[in-house]
């Protein structure tokens, strides 16, 4: 129901009117008389069972107000109607009208969550014996609590759908059986805000710092403002930035191990709003680094193991942690404490080992840094076209390094396998595609520890082992010419751009390029643009090939789609009223002309000819049925050839399907 109808229903005076065809109900101390009667010469009303005025009891309507609320009260009149004396009665009940009051605090008017109940519940004030309430809000979809199902319950929770506004109504009725809420008032409305509420969480409860300083990290869902703080002084623990969840926290004194401070206690708070707000609370040790807990010495090659001996060497347990390690073999003392280990790696060349009995906080000591990976140098040469004649080239020559060809399959024939075959002069030939294994050698690059490795090792030589890949290497060669190559006229309109969009499969090295445009030409050029001249006439067939510079075998040719049809330039004479039809041509092939043609000769794309016809006449009929499908082109001599100096003949191309 909407407010604005309460609204009208308050604004209704408390009064009724009657014409005595029934009793009367009124909201309120007042109502409207009014008798259905004409021609009096005297009225009078009367009222015997309660006390009150009327503003006109000689009048046939009146208004009388009542002391007091009362039901069944007996009102009549007698009037004076052509001598004889007219009666009527009317039994009127005056209700008493409710007043709604909404009792709720200044302070109700703010709740986290969507729920306000518990302490803070909706309330209004007691409407009396007779008068019942209900608690009211716009929203649908707004669930007020069990309470609000009980008549004249004042008192109830309520949860809403949304966060923010609403506006909650206490309402109050009373009337008859038939009508309960002909007297009805509206408390309101109480204004309620909704704020959401904030989650705050420290990923930590319990953090332990291996020095004065660390990173806090906090998360929340993004409603409101975080805040750190603890109830440590400022003089021990300050943070970098209190509003940033991710601040710095420092502190001036070490609490590990401390009894005043066995630990320090930070709390993470939100605000959404000063009324909603949640926090978390954390445990922060503070510790220092063990300092010279353990010795390193690192590993004498890449891949091998570190030897790592604890500082004091009398302990008798030990409790090594050397995350993605493999323990090789272990030294004991006399009390059969493990203090030294062998551990090597499989990867990467930063590792941390700590010693868990050293410190009761499990602060790591320093990192290991292993012996680095070497950076070999070497170049790949592709297997072209599956030649197998691929290589690979080493192209360090310090002499810092020794490289050994390992593989006994393929490359140089090994005599000594346990030694290898070696590669002196730093590069092996004839290999087919494939991955293929090299040994290297070289001296440990660790060298302020050669003695520590000729103690332990008995030498401080390094061996790895280098897997490298050769793939197939190929051509694929490409030609394209430029679009207007329709009307080529030599020798002045004949130039033709051509494209090499060559593809190369693999590292193919140097390459040669042959461009052959079928004049006789030959050009050596592998650029991208290239342009060619054609002098005479002629239905040419360019091509490229693209080879590899040491190895010719390997190699493609790219053709394009059709020939290309150069025109001479000797002019038409009267042969400028030549036709050849139908084009494209299937069985029958048309060649009409203004003067007389002597002979036809039919091209095909590679300079062939394929049909000639005499016939000193000025039209002809070529059967061209029997050949392929394809472009030919017709010439057309005249007649006589020589005279007319078409000697070359006027040419057309057509298109046999």
């Amino acid at each position: 129901m909407n407010i604005r109808k309460f609204i009208l229903l308050l604004g209704i005076m408390l009064y009724a009117s009657c014409a005595f065809s029934q009793d009367l109900f009124v909201c309120g101390l007042t109502v409207d008389l009014s008798a259905d009667i004409e021609n009096y010469s005297d009225f009078s009303w009367f009222c015997a069972d309660v006390n009150g005025t009327f503003s006109d009891k000689h009048n046939a309507t009146t208004t009388f107000t009542s002391y007091r609320y009362a039901s069944n009260i007996k009102f009549y009149y007698n009037a004076s109607v052509d001598g004889e004396i007219v009666s009527d009665t009317i039994y009127v009940t005056f209700i008493e009208p409710p007043t709604a009051v909404i009792s709720m605090n200044s302070g109700d008017t703010i709740t986290c969550g969507l729920y306000f109940g518990g302490w803070g519940i909706l309330r209004a004030e007691d409407p009396g014996d007779g008068i019942n309430g209900y608690w009211y809000e716009e929203n649908p979809s707004t669930q007020f609590g069990e309470d609000n199902q009980t008549v004249n319950s004042t008192i109830t929770d309520v949860t809403v759908s949304n966060y923010g506004r609403h506006d909650f109504y206490w309402i109050e009725y009373t009337g008859t059986e038939d009508n309960p809420d002909m007297c009805r008032d509206t408390a309101g409305p109480w204004t309620i805000n909704f704020v959401e509420l904030p989650t705050a969480q420290i990923r930590d409860s319990i953090l332990t710092f291996c020095s004065y300083d660390g990173q806090l990290h906090a998360d929340f869902n993004g409603i409101g403002e975080g805040m750190w703080s603890t109830n440590v002084s400022h003089n021990i623990l300050t943070f970098e930035d209190r509003s940033n969840p991710n601040t710095i926290i420092h502190t001036t004194l070490l609490n590990s191990g401390n009894t005043q401070y066995p630990y320090y206690e930070i709390y993470w708070t939100v605000y959404n709003t000063v009324y909603c707000s949640d926090y978390d609370t954390a445990k922060v040790f503070f510790s220092r680094y063990p300092l010279d807990s353990v010795r390193v010495i690192p590993p004498k090659c890449y891949g091998e193991a570190a030897i790592i001996t604890a500082y004091d060497e009398t302990l008798p347990s030990y409790e090594w942690e050397y995350t993605g390690g493999t323990l090789d073999s272990v030294v004991t003392n006399s009390s059969g404490g493990a203090y030294r280990i062998f551990v090597h790696w499989e990867r990467g060349n930063s590792h941390v080992v700590a010693l868990a009995s050293t410190n009761q906080n499990e602060c790591r000591s320093a990192a290991i840094i292993e012996e680095p990976v070497p950076n070999y140098r070497y170049r790949i040469y592709d297997d072209p076209c599956a030649l197998g004649k691929g290589s690979i080239e080493f192209l360090d020559t310090t002499g810092v390094y020794a490289f050994f060809w390992t593989d006994t399959d393929v490359g140089p024939v090994i005599t000594n396998p346990d030694m290898g075959y070696p590669i002196t002069d730093y590069r092996v030939y004839d290999l087919p595609a494939g991955r293929y294994t090299v040994r290297a050698d070289y001296q440990t690059f660790n060298s302020d520890y050669i003695t520590s490795y000729q103690h332990y090792f008995g030498n401080y030589a390094c061996s790895d082992f280098l897997t490298l890949g050769i793939d197939t290497a190929s051509i694929e060669a490409e030609i394209a010419v430029n679009s207007n190559v329709d009307n080529l006229v030599a020798p002045y309109a004949s130039r033709v751009y051509f494209t090499n969009t060559t593809h190369y499969n693999g590292h193919m090295g140097n390459t040669i390029c042959e461009w052959h445009f079928g004049d006789g030409d030959v050009e050596n050029y592998c650029g991208y643009y290239y342009v060619h001249d054609y002098t005479e006439s002629g239905c040419y067939n360019p091509y490229l090939i693209v080879m590899s510079g040491d190895y010719p075998e390997c190699r493609d040719t790219a053709f394009i789609d059709e020939c290309l049809f150069v025109r001479n330039d000797i002019p038409d004479y009267f042969y400028d009223n030549i036709n050849v039809f139908p084009n494209p041509a299937n069985d029958l092939l048309n060649i009409t002309s203004s003067e007389a043609i002597s002979e036809i000769e039919i091209v095909n794309v590679m300079g062939q000819v394929v049909k000639r016809i005499e016939v000193n006449s000025d039209n002809a009929i070529c059967n061209v049925e029997d050949l392929t499908s394809g472009v030919y082109v017709v010439r057309i001599y005249g007649n006589p050839r020589i005279s007319t100096g078409s000697v070359s003949g006027i040419m057309r191309k057509f298109i046999k399907e």
